[in-house]
C-alpha cells in the first residue's frame, strides 16, 4: 500500500471525501494487519499450549526437534507480520503528515490572498473617500458662489424695485 496518491484541490485544501477515503482505506489495512497478528499470536499461543502437552508427550517418545522448528518458524511469522504492520503504519503516519503540511500550506495562501484582497479594498476605499470629500468641497465652493451671486443680484436690483413701488 504505497502507491502515490493524488487529491482534488478544492477551494480551502484537498478533497475531504478523498482524503477521508484514503484515510479509510489505510486504517483497513492497518486493521487487517493486526487482525492477522492477532490471529498468529493466538496461534503462536496455542502452540506454547501444545508444546507443553508435548513436551509432556516428549517423555513418553515424540520428537521435540520438529515442535522446536515449528514454533521457531511460528515466531519468526510473527514477528515478520508484526515488523510489517508498524512499517504500515510509520507509511501512514508519513502520509498524513505530508497531507497535513499541504492542506496547511494552501490554508496559507488563501489568508495571504484573502489579506491582499482586503488591503486593496482598503486602498481603493480610501481613494473613494478621498474624492468624495473633493467633490463636497468643490460643491460647498459652488454654493457659496451662487448665495454671493444671488445677493449680489437682490441688492442692485432691490432699489428698482423700491422706486417701482414709490412710483
Amino acid at each position: 500500500m504505497t502507491e502515490k496518491m493524488y487529491f482534488l484541490e478544492e477551494r480551502n485544501g484537498y478533497d475531504r471525501e478523498q482524503v477521508d477515503s484514503y484515510i479509510s482505506k489505510l486504517s483497513n489495512a492497518y486493521q487487517t494487519a493486526y487482525n492477522e497478528y492477532q490471529d498468529v499470536s493466538g496461534k503462536y499461543n496455542s502452540l506454547l499450549d501444545d508444546c507443553k502437552e508435548l513436551d509432556i508427550q516428549e517423555r513418553t517418545g515424540l520428537n521435540s526437534d520438529i515442535i522446536a522448528k515449528t514454533l521457531m518458524n511460528t515466531e519468526i511469522l510473527a514477528q515478520k507480520i508484526i515488523a510489517d504492520a508498524h512499517a504500515e503504519a510509520v507509511n501512514v503516519k508519513r502520509e498524513l503528515r505530508q497531507m497535513i503540511a499541504d492542506a496547511n500550506a494552501e490554508v496559507e495562501k488563501a489568508q495571504a490572498d484573502a489579506q491582499d484582497v482586503i488591503a486593496a479594498a482598503h486602498a481603493e476605499a480610501s481613494e473613494i473617500v478621498l474624492q468624495a470629500k473633493k467633490n463636497l468641497e468643490r460643491a460647498n465652493m459652488m454654493i457659496k458662489q451662487a448665495v454671493s451671486e444671488v445677493r449680489r443680484l437682490l441688492v442692485t436690483n432691490l432699489p428698482d424695485a423700491e422706486n417701482a413701488l414709490a412710483g
